[in-house]
């Protein structure tokens, strides 16, 4: 890459009032849209070095939102939000393509839309851009950013399996109120943390690798109650010492003032404070994950997977058949679980919660996929998780395990 390359760049990402020395560029923040106030730069904040420390690869640093690092990982970003195939940025800064094939995919890339951009559809389908199957087509066919986020999962420190195993002896009850079967567990690999009181499952990557565990509480790592509450202060003087009227109201004792509940929650029994509903273990990322992601070569089934929020979930719709299926582990995608799910499969029926955060996940989720490959929803019922309905109501709302994606990504 060279000075000339970088100034394109710059223009291509949205940078105005451009300006070239012979080793960098100033323009405006190339992130002001995502980290500015107003999501404009009024100045050129924004610096491009043609060359890092030690003639290493080039960085950017803006001096009004203080981001700074390498040019590769601002490409990687343009790409993830906007949904622009920038593959011939990542080529050229990595070296891969030479002066002349990089002008003649730009030349390319002007003529067709950024998602269909150097894409070996996008040749064999010149005059027919227009016809929606033969885009979408062209757009699935495009490599996009999938292997950025591997890089990182991959330097997560490998979990010794003999470390885990001392928690398979057993699982608990509340697995069996739960639904689970002790095939299930076992096929799962659930453990049992006895002395926290908590369902442990393990969190193992797209290569089968343990990389950390995810634990629930099931009760109150003291007594083993399995109610929770929380502290009754008065909203003016901020005291506990709480009296009921006449007719059942909580009051303060000291001023009178109207109590209200807050703080952490605490065990019902003893009142001592209870731990988060899930701990997870050193090196858990759970943006980068997808639970159950390291079972999809032996539930492959026509390339279909299901997608809902948590570990139970997951589990819960495995065990009645809905096969293969992964779990966001939370009601917000991450970029790279939307990129590896577009990479490994061709239909997605999202199985969101019955709530608002789920409303909101299954949303974000097709919002993010966009046309790249079919995605439905199937709606649960109000306040129900999949975690919690039987087989007979999974069956209700989502369909047989069978079931094929309507055409037109229609909505059921």
């Amino acid at each position: 890459m060279n000075i000339d390359h970088l100034e394109a760049l710059a223009r291509d990402l949205g940078g105005e009032r451009v300006r070239k020395t012979v080793s960098k560029i100033g323009c405006t923040c190339l992130l002001a849209k995502w980290s500015h106030s107003k999501g404009r730069d009024s100045n050129p904040s924004m610096v491009l070095f043609l060359h890092g420390p030690d003639k290493g690869e080039p960085i950017y640093s803006c001096s009004a939102c203080h981001k700074e690092g390498s040019v590769r990982d601002l490409v990687i970003f343009h790409w993830i939000k906007t949904g622009r195939n920038m593959m011939k940025w990542i080529e050229l800064l990595d070296g891969e393509v030479t002066e002349e094939q990089f002008h003649s995919r730009k030349k390319m890339g002007d003529r067709f839309s950024g998602k269909t951009w150097a894409s070996e559809a996008s040749v064999h389908t010149r005059g027919r851009q227009d016809h929606p199957q033969v885009a979408r087509k062209a757009s699935s066919s495009t490599p996009f950013f999938d292997y950025k986020c591997l890089e990182e999962l991959d330097k997560v420190e490998e979990i010794p399996w003999s470390e885990y195993e001392p928690y398979l002896i057993g699982v608990p009850r509340y697995a069996m109120e739960r639904g689970l079967t002790i095939e299930t567990c076992k096929a799962w690999d659930l453990g049992h943390d006895k002395s926290m009181r908590r369902l442990l499952f393990p969190m193992k990557d797209y290569k089968g690798r343990l990389v950390a565990v995810s634990g629930r509480s099931y009760g109150c790592a003291a007594c083993g109650c399995k109610q929770t509450t929380k502290r009754e202060l008065c909203s003016s003087c901020g005291s506990d010492d709480v009296d009921d009227d006449e007719y059942g109201n909580p009051f303060c004792s000291i001023c009178g003032g109207d109590v209200v509940t807050k703080g952490r929650s605490m065990c019902a029994k003893c009142g001592k404070y209870s731990s988060p509903k899930y701990l997870h273990s050193k090196g858990f990322k759970r943006n980068l994950m997808l639970f159950g992601m390291h079972r999809k070569s032996q539930d492959w089934h026509e390339g279909r997977v299901y997608v809902c929020e948590g570990h139970l979930d997951v589990i819960r719709l495995w065990q009645a058949g809905y096969r293969p299926v992964v779990g966001l582990l939370g009601s917000a995608p991450g970029a790279a679980q939307v990129e590896m799910l577009v990479r490994d499969f061709k239909k997605i029926i999202v199985v969101p919660d019955g709530d608002s955060a789920g409303d909101s996940m299954a949303t974000k989720l097709k919002q993010m996929i966009a046309d790249r490959i079919k995605v439905q929803v199937r709606r649960m019922p109000a306040g129900k998780d999949p975690g919690e309905l039987t087989t007979e109501e999974l069956l209700e709302f989502i369909g047989e395990p069978t079931f094929c994606v309507a055409p037109n990504n229609d909505d059921c």
